[in-house]
C-alpha cells in the first residue's frame, strides 16, 4: 500500500526503533513497505527463508508453528519484531484485515548517535502488568486445551441431547420425540405455544405436545427445542458470571431474531434454522466465561475480558459445536461470527445472514461507529439478491415493518 505514509510516531511504538532519533526514524520510514492482507491470507509460510523483519501495524494474525500450536496477536500488543529467526518457525496468516510493515534488516545498522537537536532516546514501556500476565495466561491456557483436546465442553441441555441422539435412530417417530419433548413439561408447553403464535398457526389451536410436532415437523422442532433450552447454557453459579452470561443472551436472542426475520424475508433460508444461528454464534464465550471464573482479576475488568472473547470466541465456539454434534452449516457460523468481511465463497450462507444481522442490531447505537457499513461487508453483496437494498434506512424500514415478529421471537425466547 504505497498511498500509506509511515508515521515516525507510529514506528516509536515498536521496541526496535526505540533508540534512533526522529530524523533517523525519518529515513528508515522511506523503506518501510507497508502491505495489506485480507483475513485468512498467507503472510509468511513456514521455513521461509525471507530476510525482510516483519512488524504488524494493524489488525490480528495467527501464528501457526510446526507442531500445529497457535497464537494469536493483536496490533494493541506487538510492539516486537514478528517471528524473527529464520527459516521460519511459523505459518503466519491475517486473522482479520490486516496491514505488515517489512523492511530490509540493514536500515537498523543506522548510526544511533546522530542528533538532529531532540532525544535520541525513547521511553519503553514498564513490563506487562498484573492483569495483562493474567490474560496471556489465560489465552495460553485455552490455546494448549483446543490443541491437546481438553478444553471441558458446557454441557448440552439434557432434553436437546436426548433428541439430537434420537434422530441418528433411523427408526425414530414422532411419538418418540413427543415422549421426550413431554418429560419436561416447561418445554412442552413453550412448544405448544409456539404452534399457537401467529408465527406458526395454521388451523385450529393444537393443544397436545405431539399433535404440536405434527405441525412443525421433526426438523422445525428439533430446533425450536435446541433454541429454547439453550438459555440453561448461558448460566453461572458466579453471581459475576451471570451477569455477563445474562447480557451474552440477551444479546444472542436479539440476533437470534433479526436472523429469523431476515431469513423470512428472504424466501431462501429456513427461520427457524436462522433463529438457532443467530442463538449459538457467541456460544464460544460462554465457554470462554466459565474457563475466566479462574482468574478473578480478569473477570473484573470487561476491557481484558473482551480481549480475550474477541482472540478466542471463534475457535473455542467451533469446539464446543462440534462437541455437540451440530451441523456443519452451525459450526460454520461460530466460525465466521463477527469476521466482517469473511468471503468463503460466492453463494450466502447462514454465517452471512448472521453477520449481516449483528451489524443491523448495532444500527442507532454507539457500537455502529465501530464496525463496518452494512453495504461495505461481502455478506451484504451476496444477499442483497434476496433481500433487496437493505441499506441502513432500507434496513430500519424492513425491521419496523417486521417489528412484530422480532418482538414474537423474543417473547417465545424469553419464556
Amino acid at each position: 500500500m504505497s498511498d500509506i505514509s509511515v508515521d515516525i510516531a507510529k514506528l516509536k511504538f515498536f521496541t526496535v526503533f526505540q533508540e534512533f532519533s526522529d530524523a533517523q526514524l525519518r529515513e528508515i520510514a522511506s523503506q518501510i513497505k507497508l502491505t495489506e492482507y485480507s483475513p485468512k491470507k498467507q503472510i509468511l509460510a513456514l521455513d521461509s527463508a525471507q530476510t525482510d523483519y516483519l512488524l504488524l501495524f494493524f489488525g490480528e494474525i495467527v501464528l501457526r508453528a510446526k507442531d500445529g500450536g497457535l497464537q494469536v496477536m493483536r496490533h494493541t500488543k506487538a510492539k516486537n519484531l514478528i517471528a524473527q529467526l529464520r527459516p521460519s518457525k511459523f505459518d503466519i496468516f491475517s486473522k482479520t484485515r490486516t496491514l505488515m510493515a517489512s523492511f530490509d534488516p540493514a536500515i537498523l545498522n543506522a548510526d544511533t548517535d546522530e542528533d538532529d537537536g531532540e532525544p535520541v532516546g525513547y521511553t519503553i514501556d514498564e513490563p506487562d502488568s498484573d492483569l495483562e500476565v493474567e490474560e496471556s495466561n489465560i489465552l495460553y491456557e485455552l490455546i494448549t486445551k483446543l490443541k491437546n483436546d481438553e478444553f471441558e465442553l458446557p454441557s448440552l441441555p439434557d432434553i436437546a441431547s436426548k433428541i439430537h441422539e434420537k434422530l441418528k435412530d433411523e427408526t425414530c417417530s414422532i411419538n418418540n420425540i413427543a415422549d421426550i419433548v413431554s418429560s419436561d413439561p416447561a418445554v412442552a408447553a413453550k412448544l405448544i405455544k409456539t404452534t399457537n403464535s401467529p408465527l406458526y398457526r395454521r388451523g385450529n389451536p393444537v393443544d397436545s405436545c405431539q399433535t404440536a410436532i405434527v405441525r412443525l415437523g421433526l426438523k422445525t422442532t428439533t430446533e425450536l427445542v435446541t433454541a429454547y433450552v439453550l438459555k440453561e447454557v448461558f448460566s453461572s453459579k458466579s453471581r459475576l458470571l451471570n451477569k455477563r452470561m445474562r447480557q451474552l443472551w440477551q444479546h444472542s436472542v436479539d440476533i437470534a431474531a433479526i436472523s429469523y426475520v431476515l431469513a423470512k424475508h428472504s424466501k431462501k433460508f429456513n427461520p427457524d434454522h436462522a433463529l438457532l444461528a443467530g442463538l449459538i454464534h457467541d456460544i464460544g464465550i460462554v465457554g470462554i466465561l466459565a474457563l475466566c471464573a479462574n482468574y478473578l482479576d480478569v473477570m473484573n475488568n470487561s476491557d481484558h475480558l473482551n480481549e480475550i472473547t474477541r482472540h478466542m470466541h471463534n475457535e473455542v465456539g467451533i469446539t464446543i459445536l462440534e462437541g455437540w454434534g451440530f451441523m456443519p452449516d452451525l459450526v460454520e457460523v461460530a466460525r465466521g461470527a463477527q469476521d466482517w468481511f469473511r468471503d468463503e465463497q460466492p453463494e450466502a450462507d447462514y454465517a452471512d445472514l448472521v453477520n449481516l444481522a449483528h451489524l443491523h442490531s448495532y444500527i442507532g447505537t454507539p457500537k455502529q461507529k465501530k464496525v463496518p457499513r452494512i453495504d461495505a461487508i461481502p455478506a451484504y453483496k451476496k444477499l442483497k439478491p434476496l433481500l433487496g437494498d437493505l441499506t441502513e434506512q432500507a434496513s430500519l424500514e424492513v425491521l419496523e415493518e417486521l417489528r412484530d415478529q422480532v418482538e414474537q421471537r423474543k417473547k417465545l425466547l424469553s419464556l
